[in-house]
C-alpha cells in the first residue's frame, strides 16, 4: 500500500507541474513571435512609400502596444552583435537582419551593428556565417601605424682608452727598452647618431639601421720624457660603428579594458642583427732627443649584435622610464704600428714595426637608462629621449705583445620622429 501511495503522490506532483509549465511555455513563444512579426513589420515599411510607412506605423505601433503589456521589458530581446561585417570589416550604417541565430525562432531580427570605434575584441555567434575583416586594434596596440620612421641622436661622451701597446723589441739599438706610450686622457665630445627604420605590417616588426661616430683628442705632458727633459703627448680616437636590426614588438592582444592595465602601457622590443665597425687611435709623444715616438691600432670586424628596451609608462601622463641592454662581439683583424726617431750623434735615426694583420675579437657591452617625453600638443609624432649611457669595449686593442679596452659613458639626447 506504501507503494501505491507514493506512486500516486509522485503522479499528483508532475500534473501539476505541467499544468502551470505549459501555458507559461506556450506564452513566451507567443510573445517572441509577436516581436519578430512586430520587427518585420518596422522593415518593410523603412522601404514602402513615404504614405505607406504612416499607416504601417500607426498599424506597427498598435500591435506593439499590445506585446508591451505581456512583456517587461520587450528591447531586452533586440541585441547588437559586437562583430563586423564581412568583406569589408565595417558594420553597415543602417541595422540589418541576421537570420538562423541560436536560442530564438527562425525569423529575422532586426539588429544594430556596433560603430567601429567601439570594436574591442570580436565576438561571432556560432552558426554565423564568416570569415569577418577585423580590425587591425584587434592585433596591434592603439596609435600603431606602419611605415618610415627615423631617430637624431646626439651623445656627450667622455672616451677613456686603458692601453699597454708595446713593440716586442727596441726600435733602436741606442735604447735597451720597446717602444710603449700611454694615451692621453681624452676630451668629451659630442657624438652624434643617426638611424632610418620600417615598420613592417600584420606585427612582423621593424627593419632598422644606425650609424655612430666618436671622435676625441687630448694632450698631456710627459716628464723625464728622453734624457733633454720633458715631452708632450697627444692622442687621437676615432671610431665608427654600423647596426643592423631586426627588431620584433612585444604582443599584447586587446581584451575588454586593457588599455587600464599598466602592462598595456609599456612597449617591450628585441633586436637581433649586424654590428659593423671600424676603431682607430693612436698617441705620438715629441722631445728634444726623440723627436717623435709613435703607436697606433686599428681594427676593421663584423659580428652579431642584439639588445633589449623597455618603455614603461609614468601614469597616463606622456611620460615614460626608458632603459636598453645591448651587447655585441665582433671579429675582424687588427694591425698596429709602432715608429720612434731620435738624434744621434747629431745624426737622425729611425726604427719602425709593423704588426701586419692579425685576427682578433672585440666584445660591446652597453646600458641605456633614462626618461622619455612625447609632446601632445604637436602636429607630428615625436618622441624625446634623454638620459645616461655606459659603453664597454673589451678586447679593443689586444694582440699577445698589447692590451686595450676602452670605456665611453656619458649623457645622450635622442629625438624620434615615428611614422
Amino acid at each position: 500500500m506504501r507503494s501505491v501511495d507514493c506512486l500516486k503522490y509522485l503522479l499528483g506532483i508532475s500534473l501539476v507541474l505541467v499544468w502551470t509549465t505549459v501555458p507559461r511555455a506556450i506564452a513566451q513563444n507567443t510573445q517572441i513571435s509577436q516581436f519578430a512579426e512586430t520587427m518585420i513589420s518596422q522593415e518593410d515599411s523603412a522601404q514602402s512609400k513615404p504614405a505607406n510607412i504612416q499607416n504601417r506605423q500607426r498599424t506597427n505601433s498598435s500591435a506593439s502596444g499590445n506585446t508591451a503589456k505581456s512583456q517587461k521589458n520587450p528591447s531586452a530581446d533586440q541585441q547588437t552583435l559586437p562583430f563586423p561585417t564581412k568583406s569589408t570589416g565595417v558594420p553597415n550604417p543602417a541595422p540589418i537582419a541576421i537570420r538562423n541565430r541560436p536560442g530564438l525562432v527562425d525569423d529575422p531580427i532586426l539588429m544594430t551593428p556596433t560603430p567601429p570605434d567601439q570594436l574591442i575584441a570580436p565576438f561571432v555567434h556560432a552558426g554565423d556565417d564568416g570569415p569577418y575583416d577585423l580590425p587591425q586594434s584587434i592585433y596591434f596596440p592603439k596609435d600603431q601605424h606602419f611605415g618610415w620612421y627615423g631617430t637624431m641622436e646626439v651623445d656627450l661622451l667622455k672616451p677613456r682608452i686603458s692601453s699597454g701597446l708595446t713593440s716586442p723589441n727596441p726600435l733602436v739599438a741606442s735604447f735597451a727598452n720597446p717602444t710603449s706610450l700611454p694615451v692621453a686622457p681624452l676630451d668629451w665630445v659630442g657624438a652624434p647618431r643617426i638611424g632610418i627604420g620600417y615598420h613592417l605590417k600584420d606585427g612582423l616588426g621593424d627593419l632598422y639601421i644606425d650609424y655612430r661616430l666618436v671622435a676625441s683628442q687630448g694632450s698631456q705632458n710627459l716628464p723625464n720624457f728622453d734624457a733633454m727633459g720633458n715631452g708632450v703627448l697627444h692622442s687621437r680616437l676615432n671610431i665608427n660603428t654600423f647596426d643592423f636590426s631586426y627588431i620584433n614588438p612585444e604582443f599584447l592582444g586587446l581584451t575588454d579594458h586593457i588599455e587600464d592595465r599598466p602592462a598595456f602601457r609599456r612597449n617591450l622590443q628585441g633586436g637581433l642583427g649586424v654590428s659593423v665597425m671600424s676603431a682607430f687611435f693612436d698617441s705620438i709623444a715629441n722631445g728634444q732627443q726623440i723627436l717623435e715616438e709613435r703607436i697606433s691600432s686599428q681594427f676593421a670586424g663584423i659580428g652579431p649584435q642584439l639588445f633589449f628596451r623597455y618603455d614603461q609608462q609614468i601614469g597616463h601622463r606622456p611620460l615614460f622610464v626608458y632603459t636598453r641592454v645591448g651587447a655585441a662581439g665582433v671579429i675582424g683583424a687588427i694591425q698596429q704600428r709602432f715608429t720612434q726617431t731620435e738624434i744621434q750623434n747629431g745624426q737622425g735615426v729611425v726604427g719602425n714595426y709593423n704588426t701586419g694583420l692579425l685576427s682578433t675579437g672585440i666584445g660591446r657591452g652597453s646600458l641605456e637608462a633614462g626618461l622619455s617625453w612625447i609632446p601632445t600638443e604637436l602636429p607630428i609624432p615625436l618622441k624625446f629621449t634623454m638620459g645616461y649611457r655606459f659603453e664597454r669595449w673589451w678586447n679593443f686593442a689586444s694582440t699577445n705583445d698589447s692590451f686595450g679596452e676602452l670605456t665611453l659613458q656619458g649623457i645622450f639626447c635622442r629625438a624620434e620622429w615615428r611614422y
